[in-house]
This record gives structure tokens, C-alpha cells and sequence, in this order.
């Protein structure tokens, strides 16, 4: 950004009060107010070390914070540090970035944020969920994401003969393989060649 030029806030976390500023790789400006993040609420047993450390430092501030890090995931980082409702996540890609991110600045009680806000959105995205509890190697995630798939298995796309690599390239390996061996007694069970509960399904990931 050039000498004098008027810096590209971000239409979220654009505080006129706030007296701290930080900026992403491509240099649009997120003003948040410190103190909130710092002390006086439970967010800051989600709080980045990092963050923190910076949000400390008298070289740094009040003067804007650069961040290696764009501002598409710097804000949805931003809210996951928050109390309010996170900015999810468009793709799987896009949440094991921000686990990375996470990883990255020390963000304690990042996963078990993520974790909490998968169990509500498991219903209505259960591969999306399963997927994520994959990276994040739940297995009562990932199981409680497989039942609600079976619930339709017949209907769902998530069928061995018809699950694009695209598709399976989503999810760990580990938990992949626990998933073809659930389908592969889902079809059994189908086909009338297996007497075994549905619920083993779900036990295939143990």
C-alpha cells in the first residue's frame, strides 16, 4: 500500500474505537479492541499465545500488528476467538488451514471450539463433520457423523462404488479405511449376507 493511500478495512472487525490494529498478508486492516481479547471473558481460554504476546508488546502497539496470514482466514480465526457465532469454513481445505492457523499462533482451546461447533453442524453436514473429525482424530465425532450417514445410507452419494477420489481425499486415511470397512457391512447388511446390528457400523472406527 502505497504512502498516504487509505488502508482496506475489514467490513467485520472494523472497531472505530478499537485501539489495536492488525493486518493480513495482503494488507487489509482488522481493528479489534484488546481488552476484551486479553481479559474479562472465557474467551481467553481460546486466545493465540501469540496474539497475546504481541497484543503485550509496548514496541508493537498501538501501532498496526502485520500478520503472516490473509485476511480470509484471519477473520474466520477471529471468530472462532470470539463468544458470538464462528464464520465457518467453506471446505474441508478451509478448516484444516485453520487448524493449521490455529498451530501456528498457539490458539489454546482452538479444537475444542471446533469440536463443539461440529457436534451442532454434524446433522446437517455429516461427511463435512466426519471429515473434520478425521483431522482431528475424534473418533466420537467421526462415529456420531457415521450413524447420522447411515440414517440414509441407501440415498447418500457416500457409497464405495460411487465416491469420487475428490471425495475421499477429504478425510484422513485412518479414518477413511474405517469408513470403506463401515459401507462394505453396510452392504452386506443390505443384501440380506449379514446378520450383524447396524449399529457395528459405527464400531469399525474403534
Amino acid at each position: 500500500m502505497s504512502d498516504g493511500q487509505t488502508p482496506e478495512c475489514d467490513s467485520i472487525y472494523n472497531d472505530p474505537s478499537a485501539s489495536t490494529t492488525l493486518v493480513s498478508s495482503d494488507e487489509v486492516h482488522f481493528r479489534v479492541d484488546p481488552y476484551p481479547l486479553k481479559k474479562g471473558r472465557p474467551v481467553l481460554t481460546f486466545l493465540s499465545t501469540v496474539l497475546r504476546d504481541m497484543l503485550s508488546d509496548p514496541d508493537l502497539t498501538p501501532s498496526p500488528i502485520p500478520l503472516d496470514l490473509p485476511s480470509d482466514e484471519l477473520r474466520t480465526l477471529l471468530s472462532f476467538l470470539d463468544l458470538g457465532k464462528p464464520n465457518d469454513p467453506t471446505s474441508i481445505a478451509g478448516w484444516k488451514r485453520l487448524l493449521e492457523t490455529g498451530d501456528k499462533f498457539d490458539c489454546q482451546g482452538l479444537k475444542m471450539r471446533i469440536q463443539e461447533h461440529a457436534q451442532l453442524r454434524a446433522f446437517d453436514k455429516p461427511w463435512e463433520t466426519f471429515c473434520l473429525a478425521s483431522h482431528l482424530n475424534d473418533t466420537e465425532l467421526a462415529k456420531h457423523s457415521l450413524k447420522l450417514m447411515a440414517e440414509d445410507v441407501d440415498a447418500s452419494v457416500i457409497r464405495l462404488e460411487y465416491m469420487p477420489p475428490s471425495l475421499a481425499q477429504q478425510a484422513s486415511m485412518p479414518y477413511l479405511l474405517g469408513l470403506f470397512k463401515a459401507l462394505m457391512l453396510a452392504d452386506a447388511l443390505r443384501d440380506g449376507t449379514c446378520t450383524t446390528v447396524q449399529d457395528e457400523r459405527s464400531d469399525q472406527l474403534e
